[in-house]
């Protein structure tokens, strides 16, 4: 092994430790938290540098709960927010009221969810609805999402 070849495992070993790298239905590879499990969705809080992953929670039917950050690339820093069928996601303005603990990490920042079908999709909606949560959702009418 070269010393640049050495060098490079090193780094990638100690930033890839409690990481997990995995890819999206539409062949995006990314790194996350060592418990992300298919499933999980990608969400972009705006004002945040990265996404995050959230999970349906077990105990509580139409609760999420905060797994942790991930690194996408093309989609840190606010990048995301530069693709075009991002910015002509609809908004829905109204005030949080949280009183899940989970949930803290939402609190004053609107979301950008993408969802990989119509299920999730559905569910997020009701979610935020119900908690008046400001929020905004890639999607294409009623077609699940393919190309993330």
């Amino acid at each position: 092994m070269t010393r640049e070849t050495h060098k490079f495992a090193t780094c990638l070993a100690a930033i890839s430790k409690r990481r997990r790298y995995f890819a999206t239905k539409g062949g995006r590879i990314g790194v996350g938290p060592s418990d992300a499990q298919p499933g999980d969705l990608v969400v972009m809080l705006f004002y945040c540098p990265t996404p995050y992953l959230i999970r349906q929670a077990d105990t509580v039917p139409g609760q999420w709960r905060f797994v942790g950050e991930v690194f996408i690339s093309g989609y840190m820093y606010g990048e995301a927010l530069e693709i075009p069928h991002l910015q002509t996601a609809s908004y829905s303005q109204a005030f949080m009221n949280y009183t899940n603990e989970t949930s803290t990490a939402w609190q004053q920042a609107p979301c950008i969810f993408l969802p990989d079908n119509a299920e999730k999709l559905s569910q997020a909606i009701k979610l935020f609805r119900q908690n008046n949560t400001l929020f905004a959702m890639r999607g294409h009418g009623q077609m699940p999402i393919k190309d993330l």
